[in-house]
């Protein structure tokens, strides 16, 4: 029997998710594989843009003019604690990139909407909405901050020793690597194929009628209190005026802002309610400050 004529998937099938692999290299030795599941099902065009630039099949970039290939490609940003960048094969400093589409292309819906939730997984780095390239990295730990911002395409799914590795190199102020951590092959290790569904997935795609349920509750974002600290340390984010009369004070993340309580860690994207309860007015004209009170 011939193959399936443009790719289609036979009754009760569904198409695998590819699995492809990045050899790192630390310094000068060899530091071991990466396997990583892609997540075709969710965001195919950035699944394929990214097995595309693994195994070099697309030749030169339009815009770029050299091989659209992640071989030979450093990590060009390190930080311990929250991920490894990498992907710039033109300019390999953050600056360059380009996609199998052109310089620049839209965000994934669908991944938009996967959670940074933990390490290992694969997200696209990006300067504002719809401008993916060749830049991605992988996550040493969640990054819920970024949820919504990047779209999530993978995850490793074999080597994360060597993604701890990774982790642990020595970086310099700018966070690049002082040893290069590179790409030294790359490659697909199983391609996308039609498997049989599972009776839960066959009943998921032909459900029965149900009741509608209500809408769930969305989550608060919130970073984790040491990524916050570690960001406000390196200028990432700046912290602003502490808000009077409170244990919460205004962040500044890029364009964003959200309050930090530095008394219990917490995050918050919105103004807290016992902070507009503790904001006054006006100050009273000759009350003595309960800060400097406190400190004296």
């Amino acid at each position: 029997g011939g193959g399936m004529a443009g790719g289609g998937c036979p009754p009760g099938h569904k198409m695998s998710n590819p699995v492809v692999f990045m050899d790192i290299r630390i310094g000068n030795s060899q530091a071991g594989r990466i396997e990583c599941e892609l997540f075709k099902d969710k965001v195919p065009k950035t699944v394929d843009n990214f097995v595309k630039i693994c195994t070099g099949e697309c030749g030169r970039g339009r815009v770029t003019k050299v091989p659209l290939h992640y071989k030979g490609c450093p990590f060009h940003r390190i930080i311990a604690g929250f991920m490894a960048q990498g992907g710039d094969f033109s300019r390999r400093n953050g600056t360059g990139g380009e996609s199998i589409y052109g310089q620049k292309f839209q965000d994934e819906k669908a991944g938009l909407e996967l959670k940074h939730s933990e390490p290992g997984l694969l997200s696209m780095a990006n300067s504002g909405p719809d401008t993916n390239g060749s830049q991605f990295f992988i996550l040493f730990d969640e990054a819920p901050h970024l949820d919504g911002k990047h779209v999530v395409f993978g995850k490793v799914v074999n080597g994360m020793s060597i993604v701890k590795e990774m982790e642990g190199v020595h970086t310099d102020t700018n966070d690049r690597p002082t040893r290069p951590v590179q790409i030294s092959n790359c490659g697909i290790l199983q391609p996308s194929i039609p498997v049989p569904m599972t009776p839960q997935e066959l009943e998921e795609k032909n459900p029965p009628p149900t009741e509608a349920e209500a809408p769930a509750e969305p989550e608060e974002k919130t970073m984790s209190y040491a990524l916050m600290v570690k960001l406000l340390k390196k200028g990432v984010l700046q912290p602003e005026e502490l808000l009077e009369g409170s244990d919460w004070s205004v962040a500044r993340d890029g364009e964003d802002v959200y309050y930090w309580n530095q008394a219990s860690n917490e995050t918050s994207w919105e103004l807290p309610k016992c902070a507009k309860k503790a904001m006054p007015t006006a100050p009273p004209a000759d009350a003595p400050n309960p800060q400097q009170a406190a400190i004296d």
